[in-house]
């Protein structure tokens, strides 16, 4: 008699720990995807950002050039 009431006891025991090693293991498999889908999106903002530096360089040394082309032929014509 006392093996057949354990036996439902450790069956119960087994399904309850099965049970949450599965609900666990999903929760990790969840955590895993967002950081995954966050990591992406960072390395999305963070090459967007770098292109508007890029572009903020170029335009900086445009007008830097321009500035300087002007100065020099100011220059210029002030010595003729």
């Amino acid at each position: 008699m006392d093996k057949s009431k354990t036996c439902p006891i450790s069956n119960t025991v087994v399904f309850s720990s099965i049970f949450l090693s599965v609900i666990c293991l999903s929760g990790l498999i969840h955590v895993e995807m967002e950081l995954h889908v966050h990591r992406q999106m960072l390395k999305v903002l963070n090459q967007q950002r770098e292109e508007k530096v890029e572009l903020r360089n170029t335009a900086r040394e445009g007008k830097e050039y321009v500035v300087k082309m002007s100065y020099s032929d100011t220059e210029k014509g002030k010595k003729s």
